[in-house]
């Protein structure tokens, strides 16, 4: 028997028509159903971090974009920076979802680092994020600054974190 893995919805991975706007109270309903499945605790606190309530449609159109777990057991406090600047942008949908007892989890930053900062595969090959969109924003920062855009370089974040650096 396996349970479903149900991803959250994180706002600032899609992208909205000009027409529609940013449809805040229907991603807060359907991330108000991901709570219903009884998922990881680190996805759970993710979104009760974005809404600063366990019901999202208690006020669906809060969303904490800035928002750094600090909760027991899923940490990023003490690496507020790299959390924001690598693993909110590529990671955290994912290894937030995970089961930490089969695959990688990240929910913290000490799962992270003690992980090798996700280098086995997300830094020495291009083998991570596997979803199409935020490889494309990881591996595409790296030239970021040369075109002049704001954006961090990611993996350059990544290998400063780690005291190595990332191909």
């Amino acid at each position: 028997n396996v349970t479903p893995l149900i991803l959250p919805f994180d706002v600032e991975s899609f992208t909205f028509h000009p027409k529609f706007g940013v449809q805040l109270s229907e991603l807060a309903a359907m991330n108000g159903g991901v709570l219903k499945t009884a998922p990881a605790a680190a996805t759970a606190n993710l979104i009760t971090g974005w809404y600063a309530n366990a019901n999202p449609m208690l006020n669906p159109l809060y969303f904490n974009q800035n928002y750094v777990p600090s909760a027991v057991g899923v940490s990023w406090s003490s690496a507020a920076s790299l959390y924001s600047n690598f693993f909110k942008q590529s990671c955290r949908v994912c290894h937030n979802s995970r089961d930490s007892f089969t695959s990688v989890q990240f929910a913290s930053f000490a799962n992270f680092s003690s992980y090798g900062y996700g280098h086995y595969p997300a830094c020495n090959s291009l083998q991570m994020p596997h979803a199409q969109r935020t490889w494309g924003a990881l591996w595409g920062s790296r030239c970021s600054a040369n075109l002049g855009f704001v954006v961090q370089d990611m993996p350059t974040n990544l290998g400063t974190a780690a005291g190595s650096s990332c191909r």
